[in-house]
């Protein structure tokens, strides 16, 4: 359910609510969002004037899921003819894909890898930052690593012939730390390596 927060607050009437720490549902409680935060949860919070409310009495309200293993630009069931699609193409996917585990109460996800040469993860976890677009927080590994014939080596499902830059396997530690100082500037918050195994 998506709602407008005011900047004077909006106090949300919870049926229910399950605040993840306790083992059981912690019965009706309302919560006060200012500036996008939590600013009170109580069994009645200070309303300030003007505040809108917003009724879920008949709802159990619960933190934001976080997902910690996602693809969003990539699709395992397609993949050698998706990694084709240019990479505006991949980010728009990806960002509806993120919309949709935001429909689902994934406010959080974690991005572990997309095969493209540019940065799409990137470039969408920082337009959904800015407010540019509206998304789940996203936290990124923006491309797999990994060596020649492993689970990152994705243009081995191409011809050879086909010089495809989709990925660029790392066959040695130097390579490796090229990669990582590589991912690191261009804004990755994860590294995600991976074996032949």
């Amino acid at each position: 359910m998506t709602a407008t927060v005011s900047d004077r607050g909006t106090v949300i009437i919870c049926g229910d609510h399950f605040d993840g720490r306790a083992d059981a549902l912690g019965g009706p409680t309302e919560i006060l969002v200012k500036d996008g935060r939590i600013a009170q949860l109580a069994p009645a919070v200070s309303r300030p004037p003007g505040a809108p409310v917003i009724d879920l009495g008949g709802h159990t309200v619960t933190p934001g899921f976080i997902d910690c293993h996602v693809h969003l630009t990539m699709d395992a069931s397609d993949l050698s003819t998706q990694l084709l699609d240019s990479t505006a193409t991949k980010a728009l996917v990806g960002l509806r894909l993120a919309n949709d585990y935001l429909d689902q109460g994934f406010t959080t996800l974690r991005d572990l890898g997309s095969a493209d040469p540019e940065w799409p993860t990137i470039d969408l976890r920082n337009a959904i930052a800015a407010g540019t677009v509206e998304g789940p927080r996203l936290v990124v590994a923006a491309h797999l690593i990994g060596s020649t014939g492993s689970h990152a080596a994705v243009s081995s499902l191409y011809p050879p012939r086909w010089n495809l830059p989709v990925s660029d396997p790392a066959d040695s530690p130097d390579a490796i730390r090229r990669q990582v100082r590589q991912e690191h500037k261009y804004g990755s918050d994860w590294i995600k390596p991976r074996s032949t195994d």
